[in-house]
């Protein structure tokens, strides 16, 4: 399974490496420390608004219902059918959630800069506020976690809800389909390459069910927070109109990130 994961990130890698710098916008022209609480707002409404949010959570209330739940998550346990057995179920969610990160990390280095832009100073922006982002997104699983306190499948504890590798595979997955719209790429080999990253969240979530790690209503409450991550944070990668702004520079052989506010 490795082996053919390795060789995938081989071949999205190649198949982006063509990125130069270009005249039109790009990916970290507009970020922005401070979009302001309108364009947050509207931000969020639009977000929550949107299928790939509420069905999700639809679908986990739904399936609450006469213990749909449990009895689903326990017939795909027994069955298996995609990855054939619990522990190759577990090993592969721990590669589709790496290859996300892969994913979201390759496609914001290779993304074409403006002309005139530095390079080094817009991609350590644009890593850091994804990588923010990545990182709220755990913080607020784990809130969730130790506040359920639900059991897990397998018994093993009480931090199934909701799953940490898909709502982490998620927004890993939105940032890199984030990153690919700024790629100079074909219309078709953009939308093969957006199916592949959320084909690895889908199957991340998929596998966390197999192993019996989660209830499928774990992993549907986890991709709908991944995705709230994912949109909170495009409101400050794609905000052009804030005063707020993050910088980053070398000074003296070592990183220093700024945030500046005009009032």
């Amino acid at each position: 399974m490795r082996e053919w994961l390795i060789i995938c990130a081989g071949i999205i890698a190649l198949l982006l490496s063509s990125c130069a710098s270009v005249d039109r916008p790009a990916l970290g022209d507009s970020i922005t420390s401070s979009p302001g609480w309108g364009r947050f707002k509207q931000g969020l409404v639009d977000t929550v608004q949107q299928p790939q949010f509420w069905a999700p959570l639809a679908t986990a209330l739904v399936l609450q219902v006469d213990d749909q739940d449990k009895r689903l998550s326990e017939r795909i346990r027994e069955h298996t059918p995609l990855y054939g057995s619990a522990e190759d179920a577990a090993e592969a969610s721990d590669d589709l959630r790496d290859l996300t990160k892969f994913s979201y990390f390759t496609t914001a280095i290779i993304s074409p800069v403006s002309n005139n832009a530095s390079w080094i100073n817009t991609k350590a922006k644009v890593l850091f506020s994804e990588w923010a982002g990545v990182e709220s997104t755990g913080v607020v699983t784990g809130w969730l976690k130790e506040s359920s306190e639900r059991q897990r499948p397998d018994g093993s504890n009480t931090r199934s809800f909701p799953s940490g590798h898909t709502s982490k595979a998620t927004v890993q997955a939105k940032f890199a389909i984030i990153n690919t719209d700024y790629l100079p790429l074909t219309h078709s080999t953009k939308s093969i390459t957006k199916f592949s990253f959320n084909a690895m969240a889908i199957g991340t979530a998929w596998a966390r069910i197999e192993a019996g790690k989660h209830h499928p209503s774990d992993v549907l409450a986890g991709w709908s927070l991944g995705y709230l991550a994912s949109e909170i944070t495009r409101v400050f990668i794609e905000d052009s109109g804030s005063s707020g702004r993050i910088s980053a520079q070398i000074l003296n052989n070592s990183w220093q990130l700024t945030f500046s506010q005009h009032f």
